[in-house]
């Protein structure tokens, strides 16, 4: 080895020689001294030109001694370039992770984002524009983080929110593995604007087993269209707002918890059929302005305020809490499964079955499929509902996966 060594040291030496026939090179040897520094050439123009020297520093002598293989007389960087590998290596292409955030306009015309990714988190407001399209397939997580979030055109923060504006939505959950939008920090507050779609075209927006919690306005659809079924929408402000003579189709949804109301229509047309307005603190649905609106075979109970504001003429006439109304909608209590209104009409119902005769005796229908917050009781008036002139079990919640 100490052969191989030398042999190289004395190649490099040789080729640092000069070439004409007796001139002598710098001598280079183990002395702290340095070489005079070459004199300046006067360049072309007045410039000076300064050549590098040749001169070695004691930092850059390769370390002496019997273990070091390598004799001291040959710079630390020569060494270091000739023993080092000369592969080169290839830039590994950056995954996208979890702390990466969307803002502004979509990154690619096409975006599929992957769950095993972590979360999609929205830094602001992510613009979905013409020809782009953004797929969340089951499972995937949205969060909001207003307290990180970019600045808009003007300077100020911009606050997180999903807008359509001519491109294309498409929320594909499942009932076991449904798409989740929501802030990234726990709270009561409305930090985010939720889901926006400004002038969509038919088939442009497809949100399908969702859920969105604590936005300022769940979902906001604007002179444009969209589909919208088995939604969760939570502690929201409003859970949809429709305006702009926009025609968007609800059903098998649930709003619950809201703050102002749960619909809020503006001279529009939205479609709602059998969905579930729950426990507002104020208004089911309010309209304002003349529209085409339907609602059809949906329920409400537990707002504080009026179920329905200003529909049209036989929505929301109530003959009797138990009664539907013209519309098959109803207002009373759903009676979801393990619920207290379960227990006391499971106690009920026991108490009558046992003062009557065996002929007499109540059967209960077979309990609905289903899991979850919003499964119907087998006591649960919806049982009985079924469809506007139809017949059947109302398909009201996110229970029933037979009819996807």
């Amino acid at each position: 080895m100490e052969t191989i060594f030398a042999a190289l040291a004395a190649t490099l030496l040789w080729t640092a020689e000069p070439s004409e026939p007796g001139a002598t090179g710098p001598e280079v040897t183990a002395s702290s001294e340095t070489a005079k520094p070459a004199e300046p050439v006067p360049a072309p123009g007045g410039d000076t030109l300064h050549p590098v020297s040749t001169s070695v520093r004691d930092s850059d002598r390769s370390p002496t001694g019997a273990d070091s293989g390598i004799p001291s007389t040959v710079p630390r960087t020569v060494r270091e370039s000739t023993l080092a590998p000369t592969r080169a290596t290839r830039a590994e292409p950056r995954r996208k992770t979890a702390s990466d955030r969307f803002c502004g306009p979509l990154p690619r015309d096409f975006v599929r984002w992957n769950p095993k990714e972590g979360a999609l988190r929205l830094g602001g407001r992510v613009v979905i524009g013409p020809g782009q399209r953004l797929d969340l397939p089951p499972g995937t997580l949205v969060v909001a983080d207003p307290d990180n979030s970019c600045r808009d055109s003007s300077g100020s923060p911009s606050s997180p929110a999903l807008l359509v504006a001519g491109g294309t939505l498409r929320i594909a959950g499942t009932w076991r593995d449904p798409v989740v939008l929501r802030p990234v920090a726990e709270g009561s507050d409305l930090p985010w604007d939720g889901i926006q779609v400004v002038g969509a075209g038919e088939g442009e927006v497809s949100l399908r087993w969702f859920e969105v919690r604590r936005a300022r306005v769940g979902i906001n659809v604007s002179a444009g269209a969209a589909g919208i079924d088995h939604a969760v929408v939570e502690d929201c402000g409003i859970g949809l707002g429709v305006a702009g003579g926009a025609a968007p189709r609800i059903s098998h949804s649930v709003f619950s918890r809201t703050r102002v109301a749960d619909v809020a229509s503006e001279r529009s047309a939205p479609e709602i059929r059998s969905c579930l307005f729950l426990d507002g603190q104020g208004d089911g649905i309010r309209f304002s302005g003349t529209g085409l609106a339907r609602v059809e075979t949906s329920l409400f109970w537990g707002q504080r305020g009026t179920p329905v504001v200003r529909g049209p003429s036989g929505l929301g006439n109530w003959k009797a809490d138990s009664l539907p109304d013209a519309f098959g909608n109803r207002r009373c209590d759903p009676v979801f499964r393990a619920s207290r209104a379960e227990a006391d009409s499971a106690a009920r119902v026991s108490r009558e079955n046992a003062q009557a005769s065996w002929w007499k005796r109540r059967r209960l229908p077979p309990a609905p499929p289903g899991r979850g917050p919003w499964v119907p009781s087998v006591y649960s008036p919806l049982l009985e509902a079924g469809e506007r002139q139809v017949g059947g079990r109302a398909d009201i919640g996110l229970w029933d996966e037979l009819r996807r």
